[in-house]
């Protein structure tokens, strides 16, 4: 009984695991989006950056819609034992993430809980011979991720659901401890810093990227004219925005939680070291991230559409 037990435990998860988190969820969509309509929201639906300062000007564009707990595809999934307690969300929102040259199929996908700004789940998918699949659900006391690739080339020209490689691993920490009501991913900090969230008064952001936990202060720096050229497009058309801008830039000071860790491996798509967003605050957009990425240094990241 008790093998016949794990064995049902293990199907399960592997359910969760397999099932394409965008299938719809039992919720009516009219429904859901009045349920959302009160949490906040930024200024945009969709972005889309360019790396001017880097070869070939590459696009990374980020889509944020509305879901619920069902289309994560975990309802009535347990978590195996030991391992941590999931975070669950009334109102929950995903946030896809590609860049330049995606595959089909290829790409992030994060859930999060769209009253408080707490990271659900994040999945990330890469397709081809050499592709994965890492799926991490987060809660209080640790994130635990699966990572999933083919064991031989018939899999990987498959779906991933057919991929049987696998590898779970759970990362420990305390949010009580580290003094955050909630925990966040890199990306997320793009809708956190463009959308009030109520009843958060940190002074510091919990951030956890690939295995480890750290405090994210965004420090309000001196305004900064700077150079935009971006189009905003609504029901009512398009709009560019074009010339000098007095931004708000707020700077990331980044201090890691977990010991043995280095502040230098926080990224933020994939831009490190003395990182700054820049926010045209009236418009309520985040207009550019600037950082370093391998041998390119104090490079910047500008916005060049802005969907409503």
């Amino acid at each position: 009984m008790h093998k016949q037990h794990l064995q049902k435990a293990g199907l399960l998860l592997l359910l969760w695991l397999t099932a394409p988190a965008c299938l719809a969820g039992e919720e009516p969509a009219d429904e859901l989006a009045a349920a959302t309509s009160s949490t906040a929201r930024p200024g945009w639906t969709r972005l889309v950056y360019t790396g001017e300062d880097l070869p070939g000007k590459p696009t990374t564009s980020l889509e944020l819609t509305d879901a619920s707990m069902e289309a994560l595809a975990v309802t009535g999934v347990q978590v195996p034992e030991n391992t941590i307690t999931p975070f669950t969300a009334r109102y929950v929102r995903l946030l896809t993430v590609s860049g330049p040259g995606t595959e089909s199929g290829t790409g992030l996908r994060i859930w999060f809980d769209a009253e408080t700004g707490t990271v659900l789940q994040r999945d990330r998918l890469k397709s081809g011979p050499d592709g994965s699949r890492k799926i991490t659900r987060y809660g209080p006391d640790g994130a635990f991720r699966v990572r999933l690739r083919p064991a031989n080339r018939a899999q990987a020209q498959a779906t991933p659901a057919t991929w049987t490689q696998r590898k779970d691993k759970v990362y420990r920490y305390d949010l009580d401890a580290a003094g955050c009501s909630r925990v966040i991913v890199p990306t997320l900090l793009l809708y956190t810093l463009t959308v009030s969230i109520p009843d958060t008064a940190e002074t510091f952001l919990c951030v956890f990227q690939d295995d480890a936990l750290y405090r994210v202060w965004p420090e309000q720096q001196d305004k900064e004219s700077i150079t935009v050229d971006y189009t905003v497009t609504t029901d009512a058309g398009d709009r560019r925005v074009r010339g000098e801008r007095q931004l708000e830039k707020i700077a990331l000071r980044v201090e890691p939680v977990t010991p043995g860790t280095d502040a230098s491996g926080f990224e933020l798509l994939e831009l490190r070291d003395d990182i700054a967003v820049y926010i045209d605050r009236p418009a309520e957009l985040p207009v550019g991230i600037s950082g370093s990425r391998s041998l390119y240094r104090n490079i910047h990241i500008r916005l060049s559409t802005a969907w409503r």
